[in-house]
């Protein structure tokens, strides 16, 4: 029997596009800042959650002293936790300040008040206004894998 001869060509296009894809990637895995705002609107969404629902998602807050609550129910009646004049709530309502850079956040609240009432004081239990929820945080995992990957928004 004789040899059989055969050729095969393979010729691959498209690898310029990819190339282009990945050097996209690439580039906005370096630099996340264009997704925190998106991530800080929805840390916004989870917070208000929090602060309409007296705490409830971040483990309940606990009720008022019975001296402070006597003294609040008479000169704010009906007022929930951590509301007196409002100003507090609205912050949360306003979102938290946004300090991002190419691959990190920071997210907080500025004042006294809202530091006084997130780690407590001598005075005052412990009732967090920021904190980090499973929920959120797969949502902004989300979020930063849809920008890398596709550029999303």
């Amino acid at each position: 029997m004789g040899e059989l001869d055969v050729k095969i060509k393979l010729r691959v296009t498209g690898l310029d596009d990819m190339k282009d894809d990945l050097k996209n990637i690439r580039r906005r895995m370096g630099d996340l800042r264009p997704v925190w705002p998106k991530v800080n609107a929805s840390l916004k969404k989870y917070l208000i959650e929090n602060f309409t629902a007296q705490g409830l998602p971040s483990g309940g807050w606990k009720p008022l002293d019975a001296q402070y609550g006597s003294w609040k129910s008479a000169h704010f009646p009906g007022a929930p936790l951590l509301v007196q004049s409002g100003a507090l709530f609205a912050k949360v309502v306003k979102g938290p300040d946004l300090d991002g850079g190419k691959r990190g956040a920071t997210f907080s609240f500025g004042g006294e008040i809202a530091k006084f009432h997130q780690y407590g004081t001598t005075k005052m239990a412990k009732r967090e206004i920021i904190f980090s929820t499973d929920l959120w945080e797969k949502d902004v995992a989300r979020m930063i894998e849809d920008y890398i990957i596709d550029g999303t928004i």
